[in-house]
């Protein structure tokens, strides 16, 4: 699982982790995840360094990646070769961050 520091975009990856453990479920190695979380759940503003972010998960090997869904026009700017070499899934809320990480 990809985290992109201790600032407030590893909020989903905070969650994420405490709620594998919680549920003794891990999570899939080949995921990558970025966003902050806001008290109603919400997966906050748009976070930056997408194309870094999103480059250094495909280098690493990493299938899936988790955007916040306001970063969705930055992941449309990468290159064609990136795009290509990793699924996109977009969160607007936590529960679909949940849903991506325990029920696919």
């Amino acid at each position: 699982m990809f985290q992109d520091g201790d600032g407030p975009s590893g909020g989903c990856v905070i969650v994420s982790m405490l709620i594998s453990l919680a549920l003794q479920k891990p999570i899939s190695q080949h995921l990558a995840m970025t966003g902050s979380i806001r008290e109603d759940g919400k997966v906050g503003r748009a976070v930056g360094g997408i194309g870094k972010k999103v480059a250094a998960a495909v280098e690493a090997g990493f299938k899936d990646v988790i955007l916040p869904v306001e970063n969705k026009i930055d992941f449309e700017t990468l290159s064609t070769e990136v795009k290509s070499k990793i699924n996109v899934h977009y969160a607007e809320n936590y529960d679909d961050v949940y849903k991506i990480v325990f029920e696919s």
